[in-house]
C-alpha cells in the first residue's frame, strides 16, 4: 500500500461508523486507520470520520451521542439474554470500550481508595480556608 491514496469505500465509512458506535475516540480511530492503511493522510481520515457522523445520522436518524446510547442499550441486552457466551462476551468487550472501561489501570486497590481519601481531604480544607 506504499504511496497509495487510501480509497474512500462505503465498507470503510461503514467501519469507521462503528467505531464512533462503540465510542472511539477520533485519537483511536486515527490509530486504527494507521494500522490497516500506514500512508493514509490525516485528511482523509477526518473526511471519512464526517462521513460515517453523516451515515450515522442519515442511517439511524439520531446523533452519534445517541446512537453510543442505542448501542450500549443494545450490547446490555445481549448479556442479559439468552444468548451463547461467546456472544455474551464479545458485547461485554464492545460494551468496555463504549463506557471507557478498557483503559483502566489496574493499581492496588488499597492505594487508589488512599489516593481518592487525600484528595477529598484536600478538597474539604480547601473549602474550610474558603
Amino acid at each position: 500500500m506504499a504511496n497509495e491514496a487510501v480509497e474512500v469505500s462505503d465498507e470503510l465509512v461503514d467501519q469507521v461508523a462503528e467505531w464512533l458506535g462503540m465510542k472511539m475516540r477520533k485519537s483511536h480511530i486515527k490509530a486504527k486507520l494507521r494500522e490497516i492503511y500506514p500512508d493514509v493522510k490525516i485528511c482523509t481520515m477526518m473526511r471519512l470520520i464526517t462521513l460515517a457522523k453523516a451515515r450515522i445520522i442519515e442511517v439511524f436518524n439520531v446523533d452519534p451521542n445517541e446512537f453510543k446510547g442505542s448501542s450500549i442499550e443494545f450490547y446490555s441486552a445481549i448479556i442479559r439474554g439468552e444468548f451463547p457466551v461467546k456472544y455474551k462476551l464479545v458485547a461485554q468487550q464492545r460494551l468496555d470500550i463504549l463506557l471507557g472501561l478498557e483503559n483502566v489501570v489496574t493499581e492496588d486497590p488499597q492505594q487508589f481508595a488512599q489516593k481518592i481519601h487525600d484528595a477529598m481531604k484536600e478538597m474539604d480544607s480547601s473549602l474550610a480556608d474558603k
